[in-house]
C-alpha cells in the first residue's frame, strides 16, 4: 500500500473564470465551481494551468455560461505530480452532492490524500473528510 500524502491547498476565490485564468495561467491547480454561497457543484483540475484548460473559446463559453449567475470559482495551486490525486480525493469526498462531476464517484481513489484547506476556502460542509488510519 502506498503511504498517504498530505497536501495543503491555498484557495483563492474569483467571480470570473477569466480572472482566475489570468491569476493561474500556467500553474497546475485544482478548482471548484461553486454556487453563489460557495458550495461546490463541480471539481476539476488543470494540470498545465487554466490557460491550457480554458483557452480561447472554451474560456469565453464558460464565462458566458456563468454570466450574472453569481457563481464562484475557487482555485488552489498544486504540484503537477499530485494534481490528479488531489482532484480525485476532493471528488470522492463530495461525491454525494457534486451534481456536475460524473467520474470518480463509485470507487475511492487509488492514492488517498489528506487535504488541508487554507485561504479563501469553498464551503466544504458535508464533505467526507479522509484521515489515515490511526489519526
Amino acid at each position: 500500500m502506498r503511504p498517504f500524502i498530505t497536501v495543503a491547498l491555498q484557495w483563492s476565490k474569483f467571480g470570473r473564470l477569466t480572472d482566475a485564468r489570468d491569476a493561474f495561467p500556467h500553474q497546475a491547480c485544482v478548482y471548484v465551481q461553486a454556487d453563489p454561497q460557495g458550495k461546490p457543484v463541480r471539481i476539476g483540475r488543470a494540470s498545465k494551468g487554466l490557460n491550457e484548460r480554458y483557452h480561447g473559446g472554451n474560456g469565453g463559453a464558460m464565462e458566458a455560461a456563468m454570466h450574472a449567475s453569481g457563481n464562484l470559482i475557487f482555485i488552489a495551486p498544486v504540484e503537477m505530480t499530485v494534481c490528479v490525486s488531489v482532484e480525485e480525493e476532493l471528488i470522492w469526498q463530495r461525491r454525494r452532492v457534486l451534481t456536475y462531476n460524473v467520474r470518480g464517484k463509485s470507487l475511492p481513489p487509488a492514492r488517498r490524500v489528506v487535504v488541508i484547506h487554507v485561504g479563501d476556502i469553498p464551503d466544504f460542509a458535508g464533505f467526507d473528510v479522509f484521515a489515515p488510519p490511526g489519526e
